[in-house]
């Protein structure tokens, strides 16, 4: 009954824990433009808090004596409830031209700060209070980090599937609210049972140093230190690899949205696996099984394999799932006697903290691609069990050093003396070579260092791989990373968020400042300015969301267009004419006003634009925040008598034209939506513009376009085009607002 109560309150404890970093996370994230790295820094915070947790947890348990002391716990959780329910009102906003992770931690420390600090300490105070009651179970209390984080597992699972589609901010914010109440009952409860047990039972020694023979009292300090900075490293690299796949991932394959829910589950599931005591899951099957993974995704690094990315995402998710699960069984291996449960667990979450802050903090400083990723991957691999020195240690050391040199010697020399090169997947040659380098690198696993640096050679092989674009800027800032290349066939600037197009331009100079892609001009955008260009729709125009400066070629000389643009990164590329010129050729001469265009747009003077143009990516990731029902009664305020709102909704990953059609029908408004599955990139095109001798080949791309007004005759001009059908609302679906959206429910099928 006691290890029932304790197990719940834990579960308990670990589900608000995680329910509560997504709700705060969801409140904060419109006014920050929705962009990925708002969650790392989130998590950043959290680990910290988890940190400061954990220490209070460790230095309660240390420094305070007696009965009593049980009952500190729930006080503090009562005294931190005065502070929910949680709410953003009242932050202020964050600065429009600097880097906005200072706002975004002062934020999080005001609204949630001190009950995510007490809550984070009830995991290991718990765990120490019930090793204190001499029962059978209590002598190893480690088993219940597995039930904490199964809470965990489960809050962040039922989030986005349960809690988020029937639930609206409010009511999430007042059932977390009662649910920690409920929590500090539960807390409470447990601490009644210690008390009683402890008062009842005071000659048995209830204190851990006496449950077993195997964990016995050791003084504070007797804990090696190198066990010590073992079990912070052991921490740090799946807390710094679940931050690098999601941004790998989200950057250099694709851009899922709530795709960092798939990681977090899986760092959270290698927890439970190592600390569970129901199944024994041998090391060494894991520490294959890791090799296996590693080998296979450096080589598919190695040969730049882009092909459909759901392969790609089992690939990364299943090399950092098995790498977390054996740090972790590493980590439970290694565990303390129960003496220093709480120092463990302090320590663990030092490592944690740490893995965040190098992949939040300092990598977007110090990187300007994703190269954090790699690098932890490489010191997992030093990080496998089986590190030995024998007496014949210099050897090992010179052959660990040498193959590997060696390896990364032949990759690099391969493609540059002899022409072939490691992405041609059509070369019989190749595939040969490419199979003895994985064979080579796995026979090497059973030796840390060298199978790390082996794994080393293979990836800083693929940084130097063949490309025939030309790299001409590479950024990264805290809204993501931007590169612009130059294509070859057609001649073009290309911009990238990730790996999504964000413009691009020609450099025929007969076509220049012609719009491609998206914007091209018989797709439709093109058709819709076709229509209306020119006219008093057009005369002020707002357009949210830069690229390249595409739309502006749109305008007509003595209008007036204004672009607003939350990235700096993204103002800097298109105004650099030696990357971009639409802004500086255009006809309009368009001001940009930096920050997030919702703020901005609300400053405007009502009925200022005849046009509103909703174009803001976050790489592939439209900002919710842009198109809810309240979004839309603004643009309503600020458009004028017969004036559109036109949104770019092109995804491949979410279907949003219900949810436009959903928003149109409940205020009344008229809307008209186009998907234009037509590009340039199709064979038969290819084939098309190769007989006729123009220019071939991803100038035009599939786009999907909605124009929402508030009276059908506002649309006359596009009405007769059947390419533009008219948007209805489906009964019984719920509309988004500010308070309520539901991305699971707008997957595509």
């Amino acid at each position: 009954m006691m290890q029932l109560l304790f197990g719940v309150t834990l579960f308990t404890g670990a589900a608000l824990l995680f329910w509560i970093q997504l709700v705060v996370s969801k409140m904060l994230l419109p006014v920050l433009g929705g962009s990925a790295a708002v969650w790392n820094t989130c998590m950043v915070f959290f680990q910290v808090a988890l940190l400061l947790g954990y220490l209070y947890a460790h230095g309660s348990i240390r420094r305070l004596s007696g009965r009593f002391m049980v009952f500190l716990h729930p006080v503090l959780l009562l005294a931190a409830a005065s502070l929910l329910p949680v709410s953003v009102a009242g932050l202020g906003d964050p600065p429009d031209d600097a880097n906005p992770i200072p706002w975004l931690l002062r934020a999080l420390v005001i609204t949630v700060g001190p009950p995510f600090v007490v809550l984070a300490g009830t995991a290991p105070l718990l765990q120490a209070w019930f090793a204190r009651l001499g029962t059978r179970s209590s002598r190893d209390p480690y088993f219940l980090y597995a039930a904490s984080n199964l809470g965990s597992l489960v809050a962040l699972a039922s989030y986005p599937t349960l809690i988020e589609p029937h639930l609206s901010l409010v009511d999430q914010n007042r059932g977390w609210t009662a649910a920690y109440l409920l929590l500090t009952v539960l807390t409470a409860l447990s601490a009644g049972v210690v008390w009683h047990k402890e008062r009842v039972q005071p000659a048995a020694g209830v204190k851990p140093t006496d449950v077993d023979s195997t964990v016995t009292e050791a003084a504070p300090g007797t804990v090696p230190a190198l066990l010590r900075l073992r079990w912070i490293v052991l921490a740090f690299v799946p807390s710094s690899l679940l931050l690098g796949v999601t941004t790998h991932l989200t950057t250099d394959v694709a851009a899922a949205p709530l795709f960092w829910v798939i990681p977090l589950m899986l760092y959270l599931l290698s927890f439970v696996l190592a600390f569970q005591r129901v199944v024994a899951l041998p090391e060494w099957l894991t520490s294959q099984a890791q090799a296996l993974l590693m080998v296979a995704l450096a080589v598919t690094l190695l040969t730049q394999q882009s092909g459909e990315a759901m392969p790609l995402f089992v690939l990364h998710l299943a090399a950092f799932f098995v790498t977390a699960l054996l740090c972790h069984q590493e980590v439970a291996r290694l565990r303390p006697p129960v003496a220093q449960l709480t120092e463990f667990y302090l320590l663990v979450s030092v490592g944690g903290a740490l893995g965040g802050i190098f992949n939040a903090l300092l990598a977007p400083v110090v990187f300007t691609g994703v190269a954090e990723y790699p690098l932890v991957l490489v010191l997992a691999c030093l990080l496998r069990p089986g590190l030995r020195l024998r007496r014949d240690w210099l050897w090992q050391a010179a052959g660990d050093a040498l193959l590997p040199v060696a390896l990364l010697l032949f990759v690099v020399g391969v493609p540059r003396y002899t022409g072939l090169d490691w992405t041609d997947g059509n070369s019989t040659i190749t595939l040969i070579l490419v199979i003895l380098l994985a064979l080579v690198v796995f026979g090497f696993a059973a030796r840390p260092i060298r199978f790390g640096l082996g794994i080393a050679a293979l990836l800083l092989g693929s940084t130097l791989g063949a490309d025939s674009d030309q790299l001409l800027k590479h950024v990264r800032n805290f809204y993501g990373v931007l590169k612009v290349v130059a294509q070859e066939q057609p001649p073009l600037h290309v911009l990238f968020h990730g790996t999504t197009t964000h413009g691009a331009q020609s450099l025929d100079p007969a076509r220049r400042l012609q719009p491609l892609s998206y914007y091209h001009p018989d797709g439709p955008l093109g058709q819709l300015f076709d229509t209306v260009g020119g006219s008093s729709v057009t005369a002020n125009v707002a357009v949210v969301g830069l690229g390249t400066g595409t739309v502006a070629c749109y305008a007509h000389t003595g209008e007036h267009w204004t672009f607003f643009e939350i990235n700096p990164a993204v103002v800097s590329i298109a105004r650099d004419p030696s990357l971009f010129t639409f802004v500086k050729d255009c006809p309009a001469a368009p001001a940009i006003v930096l920050g997030d265009a919702r703020r901005s747009l609300a400053a405007a003077p009502d009925g200022a634009y005849g046009m509103i143009i909703l174009d803001a990516f976050t790489s592939d990731a439209i900002p919710i925040h842009l198109m809810t029902r309240e979004a839309v009664r603004l643009y309503l305020a600020k458009l004028r008598p017969g004036g559109l709102i036109v949104f770019h909704i092109s995804n491949r990953y979410l279907d949003l034209a219900p949810v436009l059609a959903d928003i149109a029908g409940s205020l009344g408004l008229a809307a008209r939506h186009w998907s234009d599955e037509d590009s340039t990139d199709d064979a038969d095109d290819d084939a098309a513009s190769a007989s006729s001798g123009e220019a071939s080949t991803d100038e035009k791309d599939a786009s999907e376009w909605v124009v929402v007004a508030r009276a059908p005759q506002d649309l006359a001009a596009i009405a007769d085009d059947n390419r533009w059908q008219a948007l209805k609302p489906a009964a019984g679906r719920r509309v988004w607002t500010d308070d309520y959206s539901d991305l699971i429910g707008a997957l595509a099928h």
